[in-house]
């Protein structure tokens, strides 16, 4: 109930306040403003009179004048010079001043509001995106969640050109995929009786090697530590068909540089595909995809995918997500990697409150290649939350485990992480973001067995 009322206070204020501002400045016709006799009160009057006039440089002086005093009134103050300084083109001021209101209090559901609809015309679209579906899961009446649903409907349609860059830099352990230890013998190589002493024959015949005494890694095999750069940069147009639908056209580049004994990549994709909202609650989003993947400069792999999602709005706490999948993959270094593959995932996201929330996702891959052995069955599920804390602090932890079974092996894939998100403190329309994670890649050949931690420190689209 506290948050509707602060939300609903942006339809409201303005009701009550424009007949007294207004009122306040058919006096003032008569008489010579005087900052210092007035009270906190009529000072924002004639701060918002100034806004809707257009006079947003009074509005500012009117504002910071002098400090207020009274609680209710400073954060009604602070709004309002947001909204002045907007529109007086100082747009990062603005959005700085409301991301520092929401940095103490998260549950401020009109300073959320104001800089979603500034993110929005600002063409910050992830940004905008994001507040919005916070407040459309905490509003309670129908007027609010209409007013929200418009602009989320906008922005599914708005024509523009949008780019979005993140990157980081940051020490990895393993990247290679490398093994861990010295020396590897005979059961390390197989999961099964036959398949160890097939490989006891082949290191026998082959290379003259008794894997019974020990193989000892070369150092080209071993995992390999180092710091890792990793960038991308997407950049695309949205533009609408009509009402309820709209396309978009994506092309996305990345480059993944290892140290020097690692080759380099690069991957370039396209995307393009409609969103269609079939209703209120549902909306259809199908993508067409092309990737290529480059290293020493030749094409090394390409991906062709077809994917469809649809969204649907239980209520305004819960939405769930549907997505299928399918892609071609060629891979011109190994035939024997060449194939299909077919993903199904299924989301639950439900708002705990207007700062936070929790998500459950379920999922299972098929994939089948030239080489029966690589074939696979996964089944997969995580668990992942999402928390507005005070000082600008957003936090994303998630959790993941996968179940892999091929022909000659079984995989047991665990995943936990964590981001945090500095939004007030952006440059250039980017937040810096850490993320630290721990993997652990337990199969039934002992050789492929991988764990260790990772810290990625990076940048951000500012939300």
């Amino acid at each position: 109930m506290k948050y509707l009322k602060q939300f609903t206070f942006l339809i409201l204020f303005s009701l009550a306040v424009l007949p007294a501002s207004t009122l306040y400045a058919e006096e003032q016709k008569q008489a010579t403003v005087n900052l210092n006799n007035m009270s906190e009160a009529d000072r924002l009057k004639l701060a918002k009179y100034l806004i809707e006039n257009k006079q947003a440089d009074k509005a500012i002086s009117a504002i910071i004048f002098k400090p207020f005093n009274q609680n209710v009134n400073i954060v009604s103050a602070q709004l309002l010079l947001a909204d002045a300084l907007f529109l007086s083109d100082k747009k990062p001021q603005a959005i700085k001043l409301l991301r520092d209101i929401l940095s103490k209090q998260p549950e401020n559901a009109l300073a959320r509001f104001k800089l979603a609809q500034m993110l929005f015309s600002t063409s910050n679209k992830v940004g905008a995106k994001h507040h919005f579906l916070i407040l459309r899961a905490a509003v309670k009446d129908d007027e609010s969640q209409r007013l929200v649903d418009a602009y989320l409907q906008k922005m599914a349609h708005k024509k523009n050109w949008f780019f979005n860059i993140t990157g980081s830099y940051s020490p990895k352990a393993n990247f290679n995929g490398g093994v861990v230890k010295d020396i590897y013998y005979c059961d390390d190589f197989g999961a099964t009786p036959e398949a160890v002493n097939g490989w006891r024959t082949t290191f026998a015949t082959l290379l003259g090697q008794d894997c019974d005494v020990g193989i000892v890694t070369t150092p080209d095999q071993k995992a390999q530590n180092g710091f890792v750069l990793d960038v991308t940069a997407a950049a695309g147009y949205g533009f609408k068909l009509d009402q309820n639908s709209s396309w978009t056209v994506k092309a996305t580049s990345q480059i993944i540089k290892y140290p020097h004994t690692v080759p380099s990549l690069l991957i370039l994709t396209a995307n393009t595909g409609p969103t269609l909202n079939i209703n209120k609650q549902v909306k259809l989003v199908f993508d067409a995809s092309a990737s290529y993947i480059l290293s020493r400069q030749k094409l090394e792999k390409r991906n062709l995918a077809l994917s469809g999602e649809i969204t649907y709005i239980i209520n305004p706490k819960l939405v769930a997500t549907g997505y299928l999948s399918i892609t071609k993959t060629d891979n011109y270094n190994d035939a024997d990697l060449t194939g299909y593959t077919v993903k199904s995932q299924n989301n639950l996201r439900y708002s705990l409150d207007n700062t936070s929330f929790v998500s459950v996702k379920l999922g299972a891959q098929k994939g089948k290649f030239n080489h029966p052995n690589n074939g696979f069955t996964e089944i997969s599920g995580g668990f992942g939350y999402y928390k507005d804390l005070v000082h600008g602090i957003t936090v994303y932890s998630e959790t993941n485990l996968a179940l892999r079974h091929k022909n000659l092996e079984d995989i047991q894939d665990f995943n936990i992480s964590a981001k945090l998100t500095k939004r007030d403190l952006n440059l250039w329309g980017f937040a810096p973001q850490l993320g630290v994670s721990y993997s652990n890649y337990n199969s039934t050949i002992n050789r492929f067995d991988k764990s260790g931690p990772a810290i990625n420190i990076g940048i951000t689209k500012s939300f």
